[in-house]
């Protein structure tokens, strides 16, 4: 599970306007309030990941990204995923946990946001909350996510995130996806 963690950092703080791509309608909404505040509407992308068993929900806009990665299964696994399939995805509540707990136990999910402000990138990871998941006609995704996010660097306080995606198309593995372990 160490790369699906990499996999939620890496969306966290390198996230750029070319990684949110319009496939054809997907948009996501977010806002942010508490330590610092903001809002995000933009395209939104969803991928699969085949080797690791998890879905990325991606909306970027300029320098601002807000990232989703739901990780199917049932109640208690915590295992790699790499047995999973699309399948799997089922709808309904994901409760959001910690990107750095390790392993994210499934089904789970972790957020992370990040934007430039005047001097720096800021970036917030998930601690607590939930990403609501429906599959609308055509299979297209539909969510709604809230949750508590600290900066992993500290210190700077907390946010609270509060957000939704519609028709957003499912697509296939991204290059972003993390590898899949290796066996044994």
């Amino acid at each position: 599970m160490a790369g699906a963690t990499g996999a939620v950092l890496g969306l966290a703080l390198g996230l750029t306007a070319g990684c949110g791509a319009d496939r054809g309608g997907g948009r996501m909404e977010a806002s942010w309030t508490g330590a610092d505040t903001g809002r995000l509407t933009a395209p939104a992308t969803a991928n699969w990941c085949p080797g690791t068993g998890l879905l990325e929900v991606v909306g970027t806009g300029l320098d601002t990204g807000v990232a989703l990665v739901l990780y199917p299964g049932v109640p208690g696994d915590t295992s790699s995923g790499d047995s999973l399939a699309i399948d799997d995805l089922r709808p309904g509540r994901y409760p959001l946990r910690d990107p750095f707990a390790t392993p994210v136990s499934r089904p789970g999910a972790t957020a992370a946001i990040r934007w430039f402000d005047q001097t720096a990138v800021q970036g917030y990871s998930s601690h607590g909350g939930e990403v609501v998941l429906e599959r609308g006609s055509g299979g297209a995704l539909h969510g709604r996510f809230r949750g508590t996010m600290r900066s992993p660097a500290g210190g700077r306080g907390e946010l609270t995130l509060e957000g939704s995606f519609v028709d957003v198309p499912l697509g296939p593995a991204a290059a972003g996806c993390p590898p899949a372990a290796p066996p044994g």
